[in-house]
């Protein structure tokens, strides 16, 4: 009786998979985050993904629109009264951005990953001149209106409770013609299929990477957030999530094409106050 439920368990599962990709690749990369879960404790294995999180940025076209956003950020810089620019990111991914700024700017950092100490002292180790602020993004109350000339985040948006807040408060702080750059991962379009996969994995992605929300809509709310100019583009984004280290490469690929399929889409763009 026992071997006839399994194997009815198999017919059923069998059947519920057959023709379809997406879901083979669903389930595959699920038995591998539980394995790597198991092998690397989801302590290590958290700090081990963000920590390659910065491969996103090795992507070619990535790589050259960071480049092209700092050198615009560097040509405010060198314009008007060549007074130093006020600079405020969202989330620790500064650590990466700092060295890129201009060396004049004044840089304040909006955060509330407490929970990220390896990143926070690297950060008041190497960038001392960076004002670190705890709060959170959608009531960064002591930050003045209209005081700073650029507001950046860069995968940073897609762990905040509230997307259309957050731009409220971005917009109340910057300056009149002051810029928001951003680099994020969105969520599909609501016809797509990936976009019910997104739904589906909301909690369990949010619990495993800190509130990272795949399905975030932040093109629609950019796009009806009142600033006064907003340019977005897409990308697609292969994902190197360093999972090889836990378990075998064949499972570490799929994993990779899972998280390319999940959160591989992103936007880069500015948005001008």
């Amino acid at each position: 009786m026992a071997t006839n439920r399994i194997i009815e368990s198999f017919r059923i599962c069998a059947e519920w998979l057959s023709g379809h990709q997406e879901r083979i690749l669903i389930v595959t990369a699920g038995i591998g985050i539980t394995v790597m879960l198991i092998r690397a404790g989801r302590g290590a294995l958290r700090a081990g993904l963000h920590a390659r999180a910065g491969n996103v940025y090795r992507n070619l076209e990535v790589v050259r629109r960071r480049r092209e956003m700092f050198a615009n950020i560097e040509q405010m810089s060198s314009c008007g009264d060549h007074r130093p620019l006020n600079i405020v990111e969202i989330g620790t991914a500064v650590v990466q951005n700092a060295p890129h700024y201009p060396t004049n700017a004044e840089i304040t950092c909006v955060t509330t990953a407490t929970y990220r100490e390896v990143e926070i002292e690297r950060l008041e180790d190497e960038y001392p001149y960076v004002n670190i602020v705890y709060a959170s993004p959608e009531t960064m109350t002591s930050l003045r209106d209209n005081t700073f000339d650029v507001v950046v985040s860069t995968l940073s948006l897609c762990a905040v409770e509230d997307v259309k807040q957050t731009l409220a408060e971005i917009k109340r702080i910057l300056k009149k013609d002051g810029r928001f750059y951003f680099m994020e991962h969105v969520g599909a379009k609501a016809e797509v299929a990936t976009s019910q996969v997104q739904n589906g994995y909301r909690v369990w992605w949010g619990t495993l990477f800190y509130g990272c929300k795949p399905d975030e809509k932040l093109l629609q709310i950019l796009n009806q957030s009142g600033f006064k100019k907003v340019e977005i583009d897409k990308l697609a984004v292969d994902i190197d999530t360093g999972s090889d280290r836990y378990i075998g490469s064949l499972l570490s690929d799929v994993i990779n094409r899972f998280f390319t399929y999940l959160i591989g889409t992103h936007v880069v763009g500015v948005a001008i106050k």
